[in-house]
C-alpha cells in the first residue's frame, strides 16, 4: 500500500494532539499488575538499523489494562530498565519482569 508524504504528514498532524496528550497522561495511583518487557523493531534512517521499545502494560483495579509507558534505546539493558523505573516514579505491588536479571 503506497501512501504520498502529503498524506502522511496530514495524518500525523491530525493525531499529534492526542498522541502528546497520551504521552503526558497521568497514571493511576495503583496498578495491581505491571508487565514489562521489549521488543525490538527495524529502524531506517539512511540504512537499517535495531531499535529497542521497552514497553510497560498495567493492569489497574478494576482489572483495566493501560499501557504505563513506551520508551526506545538502541540496545537492551539493565541500566535502561532503571532509568525508565526511575522516570516512571510507580509503587509496584506486584511485577513480571523478562530477562532483566544479569548473571
Amino acid at each position: 500500500m503506497q501512501q504520498s508524504q502529503d498524506k502522511i504528514s496530514s495524518t500525523t498532524d491530525i493525531i499529534l494532539e492526542d498522541v502528546k496528550d497520551w504521552l503526558h497522561k497521568p497514571l493511576k495511583p495503583i496498578y495491581i499488575f505491571v508487565f514489562v518487557d521489549c521488543i525490538y523493531c527495524k529502524k531506517d534512517k539512511g540504512m537499517a538499523q535495531n531499535q529497542v521499545v521497552y514497553v510497560m502494560l498495567g493492569i489497574d483495579v478494576e482489572g483495566r489494562k493501560d499501557v504505563i509507558g513506551l520508551h526506545t534505546a538502541p540496545i537492551k539493558s539493565k541500566s535502561a530498565w532503571m532509568n525508565i523505573f526511575d522516570s516512571i516514579r510507580l509503587d509496584l505491588i506486584l511485577s513480571s519482569v523478562s530477562s532483566l536479571i544479569v548473571r
